[in-house]
């Protein structure tokens, strides 16, 4: 069972956003923002990890340098280096995306419903909070 925020648009259609992780986030960064509508945070994602990507690229470039290691080694210290860089950033998108939802819901006018269901699912947990909903078009499936 996981813990959900459930919110209303002015329109009525309902949407909840988990609390707490969020894995897709974590593993696919720019992508997830793009899929939930949040394109100048998506461009901004992106921008970051180009940017860490170079930063961690130098970084093994000048290690190799200042240890007088063989050319040969640069792929591995790349990797190495990219993933010391990159992987505390994705944790921090994992840990801030779904603030990041609840705030953009917020500005569109959505209103909270009901801050903490506990469900299954996105689903389950408008349903709780609004059950006449089952049936309904109105309820997104996030």
């Amino acid at each position: 069972m996981r813990t959900f925020a459930v919110y209303e648009s002015p329109k009525g259609e309902c949407e909840a956003v988990k609390i707490g992780f969020s894995w897709p986030a974590f593993l696919f960064t720019g992508l997830w923002a793009f899929a939930r509508g949040l394109w100048l945070r998506g461009l901004a994602l992106i921008g970051i990890q180009i940017m860490l990507g170079l930063v961690a690229a130098a970084t093994a470039g000048f290690i190799i340098g200042v240890f007088q290691m063989p050319e040969s080694a640069l792929d591995a210290t790349f990797r190495l280096t990219q993933t010391v860089v990159i992987i505390p950033f994705m944790v921090i998108v994992g840990l801030r995306a779904n603030d990041w939802r609840r705030k953009d819901l917020a500005k569109k006018g959505y209103t909270v419903l009901n801050e903490t269901v506990i469900a299954r699912s996105g689903e389950e947990a408008i349903t709780t909070v609004k059950p006449e909903l089952i049936s309904e078009d109105r309820l997104l499936k996030r």
